[in-house]
């Protein structure tokens, strides 16, 4: 009875209202089996946020997936083991100052609050996966459209040599919605080393860059295509608590 939760009302049209539903949630906490300690599971279906203006898109999710410290919760502060996002269709855009924020938000989302800036934490999550993610962003700084689908990810973050290190898979296709043959593709993996480093491969399909120069002018003069690869390797540094690019071997041709 209480969805959907209006964000924002518009003062000059109050028929338009930003509003946040969600078509089912579930919670489960097996404490009296495994302990007060053990994660929180919160599962939420179809959510939908729907901007106040007719003609904005709505932003949706069809199903995400979390766990969280329970412990964490008594001290108001949120903290996140796990998340897996599925069908996520989002709707960004960047103003001309180079802000981002989701196009169907309510103003003001985007500016810091420093009451409620350490109530959400992601220092503590273990795992992350996303799929079947399309994004679209419209760029008005640059006066661009792009879309950033197939987005999947598939990552997990491990204890080496007592540093945090990601490792896992990343995929990406980004595509302009003004010329659709302006396309790249990136695809990155990471693996646990023999000497228990992280090491990323990561792989660029062919490209043209002169097909980006909206975005850098310099890139007009090159009309080659080119593909490039990157292997680099993770190792640990002695005042990070993550490890860090350590050695980079770079391969390109140039078409």
């Amino acid at each position: 009875p209480f969805l959907p939760v209006v964000l924002q009302k518009d003062k000059a049209h109050p028929e338009n209202k930003t509003t946040l539903d969600f078509g089912r949630i579930e919670l489960r906490w097996n404490s009296l089996h495994d302990g007060f300690a053990i994660p929180l599971r919160l599962k939420i279906y179809n959510i939908s946020l729907i901007p106040g203006a007719p003609t904005a898109p709505a932003d949706t999710i069809k199903e995400a997936e979390a766990t969280l410290s329970p412990l964490s919760l008594i001290h108001g502060q949120i903290r996140l083991h796990t998340l897996a996002v599925t069908g996520a269709h989002l709707n960004l855009s960047r103003t001309p100052d180079g802000d981002i924020n989701l196009t169907g938000a309510p103003d003001g989302t985007h500016h810091h609050n420093k009451k409620h800036s350490h109530s959400f934490s992601f220092s503590s999550i273990r795992h992350v996966r996303l799929h079947d993610t399309v994004i679209k962003h419209d760029d008005n700084k640059t006066n661009t459209r792009w879309t950033l689908s197939p987005a999947e990810a598939d990552l997990n973050v491990q204890t080496l040599h007592g540093k945090n290190a990601v490792t896992g898979s990343l995929s990406l296709q980004i595509t302009s919605q003004d010329t659709p043959q302006t396309h790249l593709a990136i695809n990155a993996g990471g693996v646990v080393t023999k000497n228990n480093n992280a090491r990323w491969h990561i792989a660029l399909t062919p490209v043209r860059p002169s097909a980006f120069a909206s975005l850098a002018p310099e890139l007009t003069q090159i009309n080659n295509t080119v593909s490039l690869g990157a292997d680099i390797t993770l190792s640990p540094v002695k005042h990070s608590i993550w490890l860090v690019p350590g050695a980079v071997d770079l391969t390109t041709d140039i078409g």
